[in-house]
């Protein structure tokens, strides 16, 4: 039988490249936790593709345009 991880959902806004993103996986696997971005808005296209390499998720683009319905 696997063991279940919880996951720990946050919102990772002004993104850059996804250093945040790193340290809240690290903080959560000391503690046993998955991460799961719910949201990551980063305007830079060059910025954006890298986060996206680096965590393979969707990033929105303009946090003033991003529709949270």
């Amino acid at each position: 039988m696997s063991k279940v991880v919880e996951q720990f959902d946050f919102i990772d806004l002004f993104a850059g490249i996804g250093g945040f993103h790193f340290g809240v996986a690290a903080a959560a696997a000391n503690l046993k936790l998955g991460v799961q971005p719910v949201l990551v808005s980063e305007i830079e296209p060059t910025c954006q593709a890298i986060y996206i390499q680096n965590h393979h998720c969707d990033v929105q683009g303009d946090i003033n345009k991003i529709n949270l319905k």
